[in-house]
């Protein structure tokens, strides 16, 4: 049960407020985006299984959830620094890893959930 609506409402506006600057102020995540939409368009056409969807929105999120958290990492490396500092760099280069590996999982999930779909798909035409 929530104890004040009006505070969790306004965590909410924020939480919100957050994804849309990273959206707009982030050319990854616009670019991340725009690959979820075409692998959800392209399962969409390929009618795909139900784990299928669900492995297919978990790595979806996984991207984005890894890409909010490297931008919330390098600005706040950024408000602390701003010369060249080894370990400032050390923070934003594994931020950045992290985004790295979890579009790779994408990629590899991706390619396993729409390759057979696709090819059978690619047959009957």
């Amino acid at each position: 049960m929530i104890k004040n609506k009006a505070s969790f409402y306004k965590s909410l506006f924020f939480a919100l407020e957050g994804l849309y600057v990273c959206i707009k102020t982030q050319l990854h995540m616009r670019v991340h985006i725009v690959a979820a939409v075409l692998a959800i368009s392209m399962a969409l056409m390929l009618k795909i299984q139900r784990i299928e969807w669900i492995c297919l929105w978990g790595v979806i999120f996984l991207v984005l959830i890894t890409e909010s958290i490297n931008t919330a990492i390098e600005s706040t490396v950024d408000l602390l620094t701003k010369e060249f500092h080894p370990r400032a760099k050390v923070a934003k280069d594994v931020a950045a890893a992290a985004v790295l590996l979890a579009s790779i999982l994408a990629v590899i999930v991706g390619s396993l959930v729409l390759y057979n779909p696709l090819m059978t798909y690619i047959k009957g035409v």
